[in-house]
């Protein structure tokens, strides 16, 4: 019987250790690996927005006032026959459109009159863009240039999410001009993909003010903790029911991807399901190993010191039982035999029931 409650501690105990360490490593495990998907998520992404904006700037920078194309607008500005008007408007075109043939992401770049809205260069935009490219949400600014998060274009389709920048410079003659340009973001940062799966992005100025959601609870506006966060370095948050893996780009703008919280909590009851039916088949194997040992070695044991009592007390009577076992087999017919020799050995043993022989003193 103890030898019954040994084994069976042994191996609750060890049932219990497995359980507790296969549920810890399965759970690190699955949270590892959502956390580093989501940190491959995120790492592209912030590739993809930092080129764009990368991009931007040189764009930007070429349509300045000593840019490429800014002394174009120079000298269309301050043109004053119609023929030097109408050569300036061609040629700005031709290097806004050429623009696109060096960047492909490119979706519009344009000089407004700050003042009217107007664009300087016509028939480049499909849409009356107005003065709405002021208020597209800013992120940063770097080099006198009002850098935007991503938003629908404003120069294209709508449906189209990109990133811009937009600055003010004097040109010419004191001529106030507004500088736009638009590049396209990849739309598996932004629209549906099997490739996003169940993540939703954000997008934060330096501050963590919300500048771009396509999460429904956590909207634009909103603040997120982002404070202690170095350039380049991870911070993972909880809010409104989501984990959110926040990084922040070299250039200061803070990237999210957040999921749901209950998906970490439907992984791990899964996980705990499944652990408790291994630890359900492993018990019970385990009980069927001990109802098989203590056939197998504790009722011969038993049958064994039943046959030394009984010979200890005189009692040959009884039969020996076959175990199908060699070993214990062995054992019970040398007992037998240590039976018969005692019995006709020692005359003081006698038979349950027999009188003792009358001739000994």
């Amino acid at each position: 019987m103890r030898l019954i409650q040994v084994l069976m501690l042994c191996g609750g105990m060890s049932l219990l250790a497995v359980g507790i360490v296969s549920y810890m490593t399965i759970r690190m495990i699955q949270n590892n690996r959502l956390l580093d998907s989501m940190r491959i998520y995120v790492d592209q992404m912030t590739q993809n927005t930092d080129n764009a904006y990368f991009d931007i700037l040189n764009i930007a920078s070429q349509m300045g006032p000593n840019g490429l194309i800014g002394t174009v607008l120079e000298t269309y500005l301050d043109a004053n026959d119609k023929y030097e008007k109408y050569m300036g408007q061609k040629s700005l075109r031709t290097e806004l459109i050429r623009l696109g043939y060096i960047n492909l992401k490119l979706v519009g770049a344009n000089y407004f009159d700050s003042a009217k809205g107007t664009p300087i260069v016509r028939h480049l935009t499909f849409r009356d863009v107005g003065k709405s490219y002021i208020g597209n949400p800013e992120i940063l600014q770097s080099a006198g240039n009002r850098i935007h998060s991503i938003h629908p274009s404003k120069l294209s389709n709508p449906q189209t999410f990109v990133c811009s920048a937009e600055r003010r410079d004097s040109f010419g003659t004191g001529n106030l001009v507004d500088t736009y340009v638009e590049i396209e973001v990849p739309t598996d940062l932004t629209g549906y993909s099997e490739k996003k799966g169940p993540y939703t992005i954000l997008q934060m100025d330096e501050k963590g003010f919300v500048k771009f959601s396509n999460n429904p609870v956590i909207v634009q506006g909103q603040r997120l903790s982002v404070g202690g966060m170095d350039r380049s370095s991870y911070k993972v948050i909880e809010r409104e029911g989501f984990k959110i893996l926040l990084y922040r780009s070299k250039i200061g703008y803070v990237n999210g991807v957040a999921v749901p919280d209950n998906l970490y909590k439907k992984d791990v009851n899964r996980w705990w399901g499944k652990i408790f039916f291994v630890i359900i088949g492993t018990f019970c194997i385990f009980l069927i190993s001990v109802v098989y040992l203590y056939r197998l070695v504790c009722i011969p044991l038993n049958s064994f010191r039943k046959q030394m009592i009984r010979i200890g007390t005189g009692q040959f009577d009884e039969g020996r039982k076959a175990f199908e076992i060699e070993e214990f087999d062995s054992l019970m017919q040398e007992i037998d035999q240590m039976r018969n020799q005692i019995e006709k050995s020692d005359p003081w043993y006698c038979r349950e029931g027999e009188e003792y022989p009358k001739n000994i003193v």
